[in-house]
């Protein structure tokens, strides 16, 4: 197929980032499955979201769940030059949920939106409302956080994405340039 070596080509870069930033073996499982496989569930319709389908260049067909957050990203993360290719609904996670004391208080199964290979590295990201991410904060702050610079932290995903090797990231769907996405 025409596409075979264009997949051979990201098989070969994302090997050569796993020996740069030596990625454990997990980690290495979890990025494979996930560029490898369908998306680990469907899109869901649910807290009024949108369930929308992006055409895009470098992921080819995505499904996402909200217009302003996962929509947006898709189209940006297809026009960014620093990224190679992107996955809707990587593997879904068993987080460890501990309070401000590291001690365990449950477990959570958790799908985070995409997962993104750049030219120099792999990162998992999840887009979620400001409006969102403050609630979860005041009612967990020892696990949702916004630091000094004004970045968005969930300290189970980023603790478990960090012992695979992956970097995590939350984003502020209001981070986003909506009008340009929307032009």
């Amino acid at each position: 197929p025409p596409q075979a070596p264009a997949v051979k080509a990201l098989r070969a870069h994302v090997q050569r980032l796993f020996l740069l930033a030596g990625t454990p073996a997990p980690g290495r499982d979890y990025i494979l499955e996930c560029l490898t496989n369908k998306p680990s569930r469907k899109v869901q319709n649910r807290y009024g979201n949108a369930m929308l389908k992006v055409a895009t260049r470098k992921a080819g067909s995505v499904h996402v769940e909200s217009r302003r957050g996962e929509y947006a990203a898709a189209i940006l993360m297809d026009a960014d030059p620093d990224i190679l290719t992107f996955r809707a609904q990587p593997p879904t996670l068993d987080l460890l949920i501990t309070d401000a004391t590291g001690v365990t208080r449950g477990r959570q199964q958790y799908t985070p939106d995409f997962l993104v290979v750049k030219h120099d590295s792999l990162v998992v990201r999840e887009y979620r409302d400001a409006t969102t991410l403050t609630k979860r904060a005041l009612k967990n702050p020892h696990q949702y956080y916004l630091d000094d610079a004004g970045s968005w932290h969930y300290r189970a995903a980023e603790e478990a994405y960090r012992a695979m090797g992956i970097a995590y990231e939350v984003i502020a769907n209001q981070d986003l340039p909506h009008r340009l996405v929307a032009n």
